[in-house]
């Protein structure tokens, strides 16, 4: 599998996450806003930090895993929680898109 384990060349690879983990690293309110803003629960919240994290540092499979484990914490009809997991999910689905390219190389 595809695992990066330098923070520099995940960051490469993973350019269309680096606004979102920044804003988290740089605004330490940006999470409490989104969590003021829409209606998600704490630990929804902190699972996504997580999975921003992982996926900045180049933990792909642990992101992944991570994902499916928020889809799994949506209940009802929280639309925004599963508009966020679609997105999460085609970050993971782009994250194998580009391991495939590098293997290939």
């Amino acid at each position: 599998m595809c695992e990066t384990k330098e923070k520099g060349s995940s960051r490469k690879s993973y350019g269309h996450t680096n606004v979102l983990v920044d804003m988290m690293q740089n605004y330490p309110g940006f999470m409490d806003y989104i969590a003021y803003q829409y209606p998600l629960e704490g630990e929804r919240i902190e699972l996504l930090e997580q999975i921003l994290t992982a996926f900045a540092v180049g933990r792909k499979l642990e992101a992944e895993q991570m994902i499916y484990h928020y889809g799994s914490m949506i209940h009802g009809r929280d639309l925004i929680a599963r508009q966020v997991f679609l997105w999460l999910l085609g970050m993971a689905e782009y994250s194998r898109r580009e391991c495939i390219a590098e293997e290939r190389r």
